[in-house]
């Protein structure tokens, strides 16, 4: 899960461009000053609170999704608020 975290806060400055060209990328500065956690990482966190912490998978995504409900780009095309 780790990975999936690192890997998209990594691919967030590309989430809303068309990248046309290919470019070298210094692995040293993946994650920079325009890197942004997404709805992608808030989910996954809350799958990993769930699994560390012995949760309810659904409560524990609503609560998530309740307590990000402001987040942009929003939940909304993908739940139901409890």
């Amino acid at each position: 899960m780790l990975g999936a975290i690192y890997e998209d806060k990594v691919g967030s400055i590309y989430e809303y461009d068309e990248t046309k060209i290919i470019t070298s990328i210094n692995p040293d500065k993946l994650i920079n000053e325009k890197s942004f956690y997404s709805d992608d990482i808030i989910e996954t966190i809350a799958i990993l609170d769930a699994i560390v912490n012995h949760k309810d998978y659904g409560e524990t995504l609503k609560k998530y999704i309740n307590d990000y409900r402001n987040y942009k780009p929003d939940f909304t095309s993908y739940f139901k608020y409890p």
